[in-house]
């Protein structure tokens, strides 16, 4: 008495596509029956293959935002690296991080704005870096620091803001780093320079009327 054969479940094939069947390999899936191969994972995709009970897999699933697989056949996908990132599911690669944004770990979703105080110039920046002494940047996500005023300071790294010299004080030259003491006989009105004092001016003009200067 002969029997009739039993078609291949979905995510197992074999030669003849009949049972007994073998489970589809890692990166491989199978929805059908009776099935003498399994189909490679797309790119952009992956299939763990063999599950609990030795069954495998019955699709493919689409690599989550943040990771990728770039060939056909992947069993995982890979994390996008530092200064990349992928905000999309079912990618074959990963985007170059945009310049004034920075991505300082794997399996980035988003690029993360500089803040204010910092900057990147280039793309694909791991971090991004302080405003130098003299410079600061008030605005996010920006490729470059701005030079101080005169008038005002910056004696730190990363300043989101510049800091006006303090009354008897000034700078006279932009990218000032500190701001100078006005010397004696002088007061300071307009923070970039100093102005004789009545009392400093007043003995000048006498010395002068004297000839004594």
């Amino acid at each position: 008495m002969a029997f009739a054969a039993t078609s291949c479940s979905p995510g197992e094939y074999s030669y003849s596509g009949n049972k007994p069947g073998t489970a589809c390999p890692a990166g491989h899936y199978q929805p059908g029956t009776g099935q003498t191969s399994c189909i490679p994972a797309s790119a952009g995709y992956y299939s763990y293959g063999s599950g609990s009970g030795g069954t495998g897999s019955t699709s493919h699933t689409p690599c989550a935002a943040g990771t990728y697989s770039a060939n056909t056949g992947a069993s995982s996908c890979t994390a996008c690296w530092a200064g990349t990132y992928q905000d999309q599911q079912g990618q074959t690669s990963c985007k170059t991080i945009p310049s004034g944004s920075c991505s300082n770990g794997s399996g980035a979703k988003a690029p993360t704005t500089c803040p204010a105080g910092t900057y990147a110039a280039n793309t694909g920046a791991t971090s991004c870096t302080p405003c130098s002494a003299g410079t600061y940047q008030d605005q996010t996500g920006q490729t470059s620091c701005k030079t101080i005023p005169s008038g005002s300071c910056s004696n730190g790294s990363g300043a989101s803001a510049h800091t006006p010299c303090p009354a008897g004080t000034y700078s006279a030259n932009t990218g000032a780093t500190t701001c100078t003491p006005c010397s004696a006989g002088t007061y300071q009105d307009r923070e970039s320079y100093c102005s004789l004092s009545i009392s400093q001016l007043t003995t000048d003009i006498l010395m002068l009327l004297l000839g004594l200067q």
